[in-house]
């Protein structure tokens, strides 16, 4: 697979609940309301610079497509809709 551009496909972090530095615990449906999602960088375009494959990050959910290949499900999104570096 080869991405062109500025693309970045990812694959979301799927879990049923969360704990946060300060010892919340975030259910699967409230993280479905949050803004932003985590996932690892799985493939990145050459104009890409701030982010490698492996990466984990925080990026809007608004923002990317869905594609599914080999029964598995990625997300499409632009450099810029990376929130944080984790």
């Amino acid at each position: 697979m080869r991405v062109l551009s500025n693309y970045i496909i990812i694959e979301e972090s799927v879990v049923d609940h969360k704990e946060s530095m300060t010892g919340l615990i975030t259910t699967a449906d409230n993280a479905s309301k949050m803004r932003y999602h985590d996932g690892v960088v799985m493939h990145v375009g050459p104009e890409v610079k701030y982010v490698i494959v492996g990466d984990n990050i925080m990026f809007d959910k608004a923002q990317g497509h869905h594609i599914t290949i080999d029964d598995k499900t990625y997300r499409i999104i632009r450099e810029q809709d990376i929130a944080v570096v984790l």
